[in-house]
């Protein structure tokens, strides 16, 4: 059927009926073929930009471009459909030890379950389609568990699986990858001034737009940097005669793995603000919390050296995000 081969009415209704049978099957396994099943028609139905000949389809996506033709973010198409309790419980039946009786409503899962479902569909949507650029959202505005899917470069497809799945350390540690891959900076393993400065502000947008969605808000480098303002920070090109203060203090860890020191004074107190420092001392990378019980913007985990703390944030500030 959904490849439109010719199917009489009478032989689609025997398989809808199929479906529906086993869908309400006590057999674990017929369950969770009929509900994949039921999930499959959905992802077939907000994906059909994927197959081969679709380029007619009125649905299909417009891809945001920079200057130079590089693709970045399709415009978000929304599922208006709301989750099933069988697509739900599939995923649950597939990630835990759990059975039938357990009690499951999508109205009711809180953004963490429904960043973590997000991230097992997308899994299951690369498997199908072969596309390492399809993510998904669920839509948090209404009081129903409705999907919002929107395509990156494949570059950032780790960084989204991560952050969905809650996986706070893999998302910091992937972060930095992708920003050395951007900047080319693999080998020396961390940011000079130069790369932040010239930082392509379509590839920040992206770490700061999957940041704050998978978040709820919680994290990204734009909250970083309103917080560093509000406790009286300048940005590049907006300084007064008033220097900075000279002292500057390890922040060990952050020197050993980036090679790297961080400014006192107002960097200082953004410290304390977010987490990175107690009493007077810059934390270890063993005290950092990988947990949205963090204070805000306690992640993503600073990778810069020297200045390059008011350097990104002037960067963030001049790309608009």
């Amino acid at each position: 059927m959904q490849n439109k081969l010719r199917v009489s009415r009478e032989k689609e209704q025997k398989l809808l009926d199929k479906v529906e049978q086993g869908l309400r099957s006590d057999d674990v396994e017929v369950f969770k073929l009929a509900a994949s099943v039921q999930l499959q028609k959905r992802l077939y139905h907000l994906n059909e930009d994927c197959f081969v000949g679709s380029s007619e389809n009125e649905n299909q996506p417009t891809i945001t471009t920079t200057d130079a033709g590089k693709k970045i973010w399709a415009v978000q198409l929304v599922d208006n459909t709301e989750i099933t309790e069988a697509e739900y419980r599939l995923f649950i039946l597939e990630t835990t030890n759990s059975d039938l009786t357990i009690e499951v409503k999508p109205s009711e899962i809180g953004f963490a379950q429904g960043n973590a479902f997000c991230a097992w569909l997308s899994k299951r949507t690369r498997e199908r389609f072969s596309d390492a650029g399809i993510c998904y959202l669920w839509e948090t505005l209404t009081d129903t568990f409705c999907l919002v899917r929107f395509r990156i470069p494949e570059q950032y497809h780790q960084l989204a699986y991560y952050l969905a799945a809650g996986m706070w350390k893999e998302a910091d540690e992937e972060t930095l990858k992708v920003m050395l891959e951007v900047a080319g900076r693999e080998k020396q393993g961390y940011l000079e001034l130069k790369d932040i400065e010239q930082f392509p502000c379509e590839d920040l947008r992206i770490i700061d737009k999957l940041w704050v969605d998978y978040s709820n808000g919680h994290f990204r480098f734009s909250v970083q940097k309103e917080i560093y303002l509000e406790e009286g920070g300048i940005l590049e090109g907006n300084r007064t005669s008033s220097p900075f203060k000279k002292a500057l203090a390890p922040f060990r860890w952050i020197y050993k793995r980036f090679g790297g020191r961080v400014r006192e004074g107002d960097i200082g107190r953004l410290g304390h603000r977010v987490g990175w420092r107690e009493k007077e001392e810059w934390i270890e990378e063993s005290q950092v919390i990988y947990a949205t019980l963090s204070p805000k913007g306690h992640l993503p985990i600073p990778i810069f050296v020297n200045q390059g703390y008011i350097v990104l944030f002037s960067r963030v500030e001049t790309c608009k995000i």
